[in-house]
């Protein structure tokens, strides 16, 4: 039963546009169907109940149905309305064109001569027009000169450009190159300085052995010279373009192999001369090897001095006049003013000659530190 009052709610609640008084009925004849299978006044109250709901339901279906009839009388006549205004404002405008032509046909009536007139050009207004298109055909014909000429200038800026762009490319290109040979250069000198700094640490470590072999030498010689009573001797030297020399080889006063060229002692008051080597013998034993230079001078009262040059040469001047080349370092325990480069030796050796009050010596040696090299 619960499930039948369910159905006929829900076929009553669609929306549909059937007539009410079929509506009524379809719903009286379901609920006399539940009526035979139900029992009580349950029934009887739900029946009267429906039977309003299609009283109201029709009711409102007669006002919706006058409504839409109102709706539809409206229309018309608001339609009806905008015709006859479409209507009376047609005539309006056409009235209203129909006197302007009117007017428009009286003035032209009026002033036909006037109007020929104005509308025909003057023989004056002709010629003006006539040159302003000459002078517009002239501008035209300039402007399109100078056009041309700034077309012919920009291209000939462009050609310009095209070739100082062609030949900065060109220079750009050189100097890459140049740039690449530069680097390889480099990179070979690189290479090379590395190879001569490892040669140069070899050199030096070599060199070094020497120097200390050779000064374990000299002090080996130095010890046996003092432990000898042979501090001066005489040797034989060789000299190229000389026969052979005997010359004093003095090892006590300023250490080993001092060849003595010049010695002076002070007797009775004058110099006299012990030992005097040739001018020209001493230049051809220096010229070709670096010899260093020693003076020793000893007084009356026993003390001494001395001046070491570490480099001495001579110049020949003439054949029989030699002057002083080169002195090197000076290393000296008496007052020396002046420099010696220059100036003839025999000058030289009086200059130092007249300082000493005893005895003055002048030797020569090969320099030490060339003759490691050998």
């Amino acid at each position: 039963m619960d499930q039948a009052i369910l159905n006929l709610m829900l076929s009553n609640m669609d929306g549909s546009t059937e007539d009410s008084s079929s509506e009524t009925n379809s719903i009286i004849d379901e609920f006399e169907l539940m009526n035979t299978q139900s029992k009580g006044n349950c029934c009887q109250k739900l029946k009267s109940i429906l039977q309003q709901a299609g009283k109201l339901i029709k009711l409102k279906d007669e006002q919706i149905e006058s409504k839409d009839q109102q709706i539809d009388n409206h229309v018309k006549t608001i339609s009806t309305l905008s015709i006859k205004c479409l209507e009376i404002h047609k005539h309006y405008m056409e009235n209203q064109m129909a006197e302007k032509n009117k007017e428009v046909s009286q003035i032209l009536s009026k002033y036909p001569d006037q109007l020929k007139e104005s509308m025909a050009p003057s023989n004056e207004t002709n010629e003006a027009l006539n040159s302003h298109e000459t002078i517009k055909e002239q501008l035209r014909d300039q402007l399109a000169d100078q056009a041309k000429a700034r077309e012919d200038q920009l291209n000939a800026l462009l050609e310009e450009s095209n070739k100082k762009v062609e030949n900065l490319i060109a220079q750009l290109s050189e100097a890459e190159s140049k740039l690449k040979e530069a680097n390889t250069f480099l990179q070979e000198s690189n290479e090379k300085v590395k190879m001569l700094e490892i040669e140069k640490q070899q050199m030096e470590n070599k060199l070094t052995l020497k120097i200390n072999e050779y000064e374990i030498l000299i002090k080996n010689n130095e010890t046996k010279i003092k432990n000898s009573d042979n501090k001066e001797h005489k040797s034989i030297i060789h000299v190229t373009g000389w026969r052979s020399q005997k010359v004093t080889i003095n090892n006590d006063i300023a250490g080993p192999s001092w060849i003595v060229i010049k010695r002076s002692e002070r007797q009775s008051g004058s110099l006299k001369k012990t030992i005097d080597v040739d001018s020209s013998w001493v230049y051809d034993l220096t010229k070709d090897h670096p010899h260093e230079l020693y003076i020793h001078l000893v007084y009356k009262d026993g003390t001494t001095s001395f001046a070491h040059y570490d480099e001495f040469a001579l110049h020949d001047w003439n054949g029989s006049v030699y002057k002083i080349k080169s002195m090197g370092a000076l290393r000296t325990s008496m007052a020396i003013v002046g420099d010696f480069c220059g100036k003839s030796v025999d000058n030289f050796w009086i200059t130092f000659e007249s300082e000493c009050t005893l005895i003055c010596t002048f030797m020569v040696r090969q320099r030490l530190k060339y003759q490691l090299h050998n």
